[in-house]
């Protein structure tokens, strides 16, 4: 997993309990939306969340990550990510 203290996160769900949790955020949806990552960034990190979706999304990065590191899910339960569209340095970045 990677460190994520040091990195700027778009979009975070990220409730702060000691035990991990999959319950505390229920049925979020983000879908359809233009996202810009910061440099060595993510773009959406997720944690305790059960139902979540990740759709449709055009995800605009200048690093050179990997497409399927810009999205860190943990202890979540029932989630849904696809057809996100990395936009970048390069233009060959799979869907993920």
């Amino acid at each position: 997993m990677p460190d994520t203290d040091s990195k700027q996160t778009a979009v975070r769900l990220s409730p702060h309990f000691s035990k991990p949790n999959s319950g505390v955020h229920r049925n979020v949806r983000i879908l359809d939306n233009e996202i810009v990552v910061a440099e060595e960034g993510l773009a959406v990190e997720a944690e305790g969340c059960t139902g979540l979706v990740i759709r449709g999304n055009r995800i605009r990065t200048r690093s050179s990550v990997d497409p399927a590191g810009l999205i860190l899910v943990t202890h979540c339960k029932d989630t849904e990510i696809g057809d996100n569209e990395i936009i970048g340095l390069y233009s060959d970045f799979p869907k993920v």
